[in-house]
């Protein structure tokens, strides 16, 4: 049996959802049926507090909610994030298979874009490895909000970061030392070809199933770039990918 659970405000009238998907559904076996219940209006940004904790990425680098204080030592740093909406708090395995990586392949004075910032964190990280300068671009503008908090929260909303609302596309001029994406497959092999040719030295590739390991790496060879290291936790894994890029300094 498959469940599906949505959400819509109150103030929508319901009967006629209801009716829409009675039309699109398969018709319901025995024991099966619609439900519409009512969920109490509380906070939910409260709510989801008392499940997130602090996550250490890597044996340098932790993620914390800034409610919870973590003691560092260098060369050890913290970030901190207030998730909200965005996606990025270091819980997800892709998350923490992508800063691993970033934190091996990433060289102090790089060039950074980050492709569907989210909260801010592949960001973050960049700049607390000794990013020059970093991009981060979402499709989401409730991301670029939560990401630019999370900046000011952390101290390092300068003049080394942008963060706005864009894709991969002719608005991203230039070329970046490195790009990271954390993903789905779906949304990244489109963009590969360009991320070979913008990228100078590596492109980080999270947010993918083990089993699309070997038609994605066969994507990411079409593409130019030469699969140099996979990363795996649990079912997910992060490709890092050679490439040969441009010779001018980024832009934008």
């Amino acid at each position: 049996m498959v469940s599906i659970t949505a959400y819509f405000p109150a103030t929508i009238p319901l009967q006629p959802i209801c009716a829409s998907l009675a039309q699109v559904l398969p018709a319901p076996r025995p024991g099966e049926e619609m439900t519409v219940t009512a969920v109490p209006l509380q906070d939910w940004n409260a709510a989801w507090r008392r499940f997130y904790k602090p996550v250490w990425a890597t044996e340098r680098m932790v993620i914390q909610p800034p409610w919870i204080p973590v003691a560092v030592r260098p060369p050890q740093f913290a970030i901190l994030i207030d998730p909200k909406m965005a996606f990025g708090t270091g819980g997800h395995e892709s998350t923490r298979l992508c800063l691993r990586a970033l934190e091996e392949w990433l060289t102090p004075g790089d060039s950074c874009l980050d492709l569907g910032v989210g909260s801010g964190i592949l960001s973050l990280a960049a700049l607390n490895l000794g990013a020059e300068r970093v991009l981060g671009l979402d499709v989401d503008p409730q991301a670029i909000d939560n990401a630019r908090e999370n900046l000011a929260l952390n101290g390092l909303d300068d003049n080394r970061v942008t963060v706005r609302v864009g894709a991969l596309d002719s608005s991203v001029p230039g070329f970046f030392d490195l790009i990271m994406a954390n993903i789905e497959s779906g949304v990244l092999q489109p963009l590969l070809p360009q991320m070979a040719r913008q990228a100078r030295r590596v492109v980080l590739l999270s947010g993918l199933l083990n089993r699309e390991r070997d038609g994605f790496t066969r994507q990411v060879q079409a593409a130019g770039m030469v699969v140099q290291q996979v990363y795996r936790e649990g079912e997910w894994i992060c490709i890092a990918a050679a490439a040969q890029g441009g010779r001018c300094p980024v832009s934008g």
